[in-house]
């Protein structure tokens, strides 16, 4: 859970005025058995709420006190009742029933504006760790850039593999570089592996598989790959895989193939 911005909702401050239904106050008192750092803010928010209305209040007796608090949501019934009663009692009764309303409503008006101003502040503080990100992520983007093109440069011959229906955005170029006799797999679009698995890249020469090289996509830099250099390959394929000792590929986890059309 995001306690920060559990806590930044304005949850508690409902809680605190029994603003809730029995399911969100049931759902509030599991999260403060569990989360200590919420259960020191409501303490917090309920000593303010006391110093509050202890402050500015209406001396009120504390029956009255706890009905208003605690039976907040049938508040119509409530002022039927005091419509009824009006009749039979003084004037100055109602002007303070009238007052103490005034003051629940202010305590609420107060606490909801603090809640809009800690959410405010959430925002703009996502805002910023997002704009971070993607500055981060641009930065990636252009090396990846740089990289790729300096690989085609010098690359003659470029292989296609298509996604398979594992990953069927998927897409993946083996580019040779015929001339230093290096082989550069670049990757778009593949997903990142589980733990304890690696993607595989095999070569089929003559219809045999050879295993040229593993990665698992830990980080961007990880999409353009120089693997092991074989000659006259007739076709490639991408497994996921367990072992990564392991010799023979496993059919039923392809992720990507493609044909060496310049030897079919």
């Amino acid at each position: 859970m995001d306690i920060k911005k559990y806590i930044a909702s304005g949850i508690l401050e409902d809680y605190a005025l029994n603003l809730l239904s029995e399911e969100d106050r049931y759902a509030v008192e599991q999260n403060l058995a569990k989360y200590p750092e919420i259960k020191a803010e409501l303490e917090a928010i309920q000593e303010a709420l006391g110093t509050f209305v202890q402050a500015h209040g209406v001396p009120v007796s504390d029956k009255l006190s706890s009905d208003i608090l605690h039976h907040i949501d049938q508040l119509e019934k409530a002022e039927t009742q005091v419509e009824n009663e009006i009749n039979n009692h003084p004037i100055r009764t109602w002007v303070a029933v009238l007052l103490i309303l005034a003051l629940i409503f202010l305590v609420y008006l107060i606490f909801r504006n603090q809640r809009l101003d800690r959410n405010l502040v959430f925002a703009e503080t996502q805002l910023v760790e997002q704009q971070n990100q993607f500055g981060t992520l641009r930065d990636s983007i252009d090396i990846l850039l740089l990289q790729l093109e300096a690989v085609r440069e010098k690359c003659e011959d470029v292989v296609l593999l298509k996604g398979t229906a594992k990953a069927p955005k998927s897409i993946a170029f083996i580019n040779y570089d015929v001339i230093n006799q290096k082989t550069f797999l670049e990757l778009i679009d593949f997903p990142i592996p589980p733990a304890g698995k690696q993607y595989q890249l095999w070569a089929y020469v003559d219809n045999d598989p050879i295993k040229i090289g593993g990665f698992d996509l830990n980080s961007p830099s990880d999409t353009i790959i120089e693997m092991l250099h074989v000659e006259k390959v007739n076709g490639f394929i991408i497994t996921l895989e367990e072992d990564a000792g392991i010799e023979q590929p496993t059919q039923s986890e392809m992720y990507a193939f493609g044909r060496n059309k310049k030897l079919e």
